[in-house]
Parts: structure tokens; C-alpha cells; sequence
């Protein structure tokens, strides 16, 4: 929480030498309610930043583009307010429909309770 918690706004600038998979680090930072800037090179992208609700998908090493809409988010404390809101909405929405989406199992090794998850299709 040490970086998250002080931030007003999370800018994942990916360039374009590799994919970054899926981005781990967006799910942390929609779930803190953070306005979100990356680049269309992060995995999660098209997932969770729904363009000009809670953020913006920027091409990759478009410096001039990243700096705009910073600034716009800089100069818009209530638009930030808004995308924060739609952040944790997109946060609790994606996260329950992949919480909805496994089977819980429960196995027992002697004493030891072991419940785990297994993804399925729908």
C-alpha cells in the first residue's frame, strides 16, 4: 500500500521491445481505485481501462501522447474522481466474474484441509 495508497494516478508506460503478459501490477492499481495510463502493449489493457472511463490505452513510446494525458489528468481532479470510481467498479466486476468462473474443490491429506480452485470456460 506504501506506493498505491499516495498515488493519484498509475502510469504503466510499456514500450514497444516486448508484450508485458498480462500486467499483474493493473489489477493491484484498478483495485486502489486509480486512474490508469498504459500502454496498449500491457496484457490487461484491453481488459481493465475502458477508454475515457477509468483511463487510457496509449500506443507504445508515444511520449507525446503520454504526456497529454497526463496533463489532462493533472488538470481534472474531478474527472480523476470519476475514472478512480469506474476503476474499483471494473475491479469488483472483473474480479467477481473470475471468482464466479471456479469450481472450489476440497481435499483432505490426513488432518490438512486443502481447498483450491480450478478455472473453467463458460
Amino acid at each position: 500500500c506504501k506506493f498505491f495508497c499516495n498515488a493519484d494516478i498509475f502510469v504503466h508506460p510499456h514500450s514497444s521491445l516486448s508484450q508485458d503478459g498480462w500486467g499483474l501490477v493493473m489489477n493491484e492499481a484498478i483495485s486502489y481505485g486509480l486512474p490508469i495510463i498504459c500502454t496498449s502493449k500491457v496484457g490487461s489493457a484491453t481488459t481493465l481501462v475502458h477508454e475515457e472511463k477509468n483511463g487510457f490505452v496509449i500506443e507504445p513510446d508515444n511520449i507525446n501522447e503520454l504526456t497529454s494525458r497526463l496533463q489532462y489528468l493533472i488538470d481534472n481532479p474531478h474527472i480523476r474522481e470519476m475514472y478512480s470510481r469506474e476503476s474499483l467498479k471494473i475491479f469488483k466486476e472483473y474480479h467477481n466474474k473470475i471468482f464466479n468462473s471456479l469450481i472450489f474443490t476440497r481435499s483432505s491429506f490426513g488432518s490438512i484441509n486443502i481447498f483450491y480452485g480450478l478455472g473453467i470456460s463458460k
